[in-house]
């Protein structure tokens, strides 16, 4: 890398004293040259050719351009470096992170299934429920029907019991009437015996009974 700078560094002299012109390469420079135009073609090379030139034009020695050029090569080495170690880095901070947000895709799209088949499932315990409810539901109204009827009835048997606790002792009492009443009566005939039992009167339920 020295040389190259030396031979550089003499070409440029050579080039800034008029001899030969960065367009038009002779001989074996040409290779050289091509390097230099290639460098002249960016920014930070043309900045660096200008410093040569500059330095040269103060009549600087080579050996201190030389150095020059050792540095800035040195500094662009260690940048280069820094660079790629944090390209590096990023790379894997970026793969790292994808890595992350792909196992949390993963989880998540786990999940969701999950959440799914669990959604199908209750959908379907849902539709059986919603099934079972309605032959409740059905059930619940015969019952009901069913209640009243029953409710119907008992309320009719009361009635009806009452009436014969009613009129229990009225019976037994006109039965003992009777019972009286035939002892007394000597009658005839069968129709007889009851024409007499009906003169007891309309006020007794006899006559009812009779």
């Amino acid at each position: 890398m020295n040389k190259f700078i030396v031979a550089s560094l003499l070409l440029i002299n050579i080039a800034l004293n008029g001899a030969v012109y960065l367009k038009k390469p002779v001989g074996s420079h040409q290779a050289t040259f091509a390097q230099l135009r290639n460098i002249n073609d960016s920014d930070f090379g043309k900045r660096i050719l200008d410093t040569i030139a500059l330095q040269l034009a103060n009549k600087s020695p080579l050996s201190d351009v030389a150095s020059m050029l050792a540095e800035i090569r040195t500094n662009l080495i260690l940048q280069q470096q820094e660079s790629d170690s944090l390209h590096v880095a990023q790379e894997q901070e970026c793969a790292d992170t994808i890595a992350q947000l792909e196992a949390t895709i993963n989880t998540c799209q786990a999940a969701a299934d999950d959440a799914a088949e669990q959604i199908g499932v209750l959908k379907s315990e849902i539709k059986a429920w919603g099934i079972k409810i309605t032959q409740m539901n059905n059930q619940l109204d015969i019952l009901n029907a069913r209640q009243s009827q029953l409710a119907l009835a008992r309320e009719q048997d009361h009635a009806a019991f009452l009436q014969r606790q009613e009129q229990g002792p009225v019976v037994l009492g006109a039965l003992d009437m009777i019972v009286e009443k035939l002892r007394t009566i000597v009658p005839t005939s069968v129709d007889g015996a009851f024409a007499e039992l009906a003169k007891i009167g309309k006020s007794n339920p006899i006559a009812a009974l009779l």
